[in-house]
C-alpha cells in the first residue's frame, strides 16, 4: 500500500455537481486486522476511507455517515501512485450504523507502559439480571504519548463484532500504535501501525455517475 499519498485524481467527477471528500491523514496497519489502510479528515468525522486486502484485489470503501452511503472501489497500487476504480454505491439505513447488544458492559482500565507509551484495556462482559458478569473478551490499545487524532468509532473495524457502537465514548480519539482483540474462543487478532502520513487528498464523486448496488 506504499505511496498512497500520491493520489492525483479519482476520475469520477465530470458533471456540474460533485461531493468532495477531503483527507488529511493516512494510516497503514499490518497484521491480522481487517483494515490495511485508513484515510481520515481530522476536522470532519462524518466520513472516512478504508482499504481491505482480498486474495488478489485491494478493496476500498468510502463511508459517509452524513449521507448514509458507502462508495465501493477497487484500489490498484502502482509504483508512483494509486488508482481508484469506482464499482458501485450502497445506500444504508441510519439504523444500520448502530450495532446493539443487550446487557453488554465495557470496563476500561488504563496503564502506563513507560515514558512514551500508555495502554487501555477494554474488557467486554455480559451482565445478567442479577448483575453477574460473564467475560466476553477484551481489546488492548497501545498509544504513544502524542496528539495524533484517530476517531474512536473506527476501532471496531479492526475486529469482528466486538463493540457496541453506542458505547464508544469511553475510547479516546487517539491514534493506536497497536490493537489486540482477544475473543473467548481463543482467537487473537493483532494490528500494528506501520505508517502515518500527512496528506492533502480530495476524492470527488458526481451525483450523475453514482451506480447504486441493487
Amino acid at each position: 500500500m506504499r505511496n498512497l499519498f500520491y493520489i492525483i485524481a479519482l476520475l469520477f467527477c465530470q458533471s456540474s455537481f460533485c461531493q468532495e471528500y477531503v483527507f488529511d491523514n493516512f494510516y497503514e496497519f499490518q497484521g491480522d486486522c481487517n483494515i490495511a489502510v485508513v484515510m481520515i479528515n481530522s476536522q470532519n468525522n462524518t466520513y472516512y476511507f478504508t482499504c481491505r486486502k482480498g486474495s488478489e484485489t485491494i478493496w476500498g470503501y468510502l463511508n459517509d455517515y452524513k449521507e448514509n452511503i458507502i462508495h465501493n472501489y477497487e484500489v490498484i497500487n502502482f509504483e508512483n501512485g494509486i488508482q481508484f476504480n469506482y464499482i458501485n454505491s450502497t445506500k444504508i439505513k441510519p439504523s444500520k450504523w448502530l450495532y446493539f447488544e443487550e446487557n453488554m458492559q465495557y470496563d476500561v482500565t488504563n496503564e502506563i507502559i513507560d515514558s512514551t507509551k500508555t495502554k487501555s484495556i477494554i474488557v467486554k462482559n455480559q451482565v445478567n439480571k442479577r448483575g453477574k458478569k460473564k467475560y466476553r473478551g477484551k481489546v488492548e490499545l497501545v498509544y504513544y504519548k502524542n496528539n495524533d487524532v484517530f476517531p474512536s468509532k473506527l476501532i471496531p473495524l479492526f475486529g469482528h463484532h466486538f463493540f457496541d457502537n453506542r458505547n464508544l465514548s469511553f475510547i479516546d480519539n487517539k491514534l493506536p500504535q497497536k490493537i489486540t482483540y482477544n475473543y473467548t474462543n481463543g482467537t487473537e487478532l493483532t494490528c500494528n501501525l506501520i505508517k502515518k502520513l500527512k496528506i492533502n487528498t480530495t476524492l470527488k464523486i458526481t451525483k450523475e455517475q453514482i451506480n447504486y448496488k441493487q
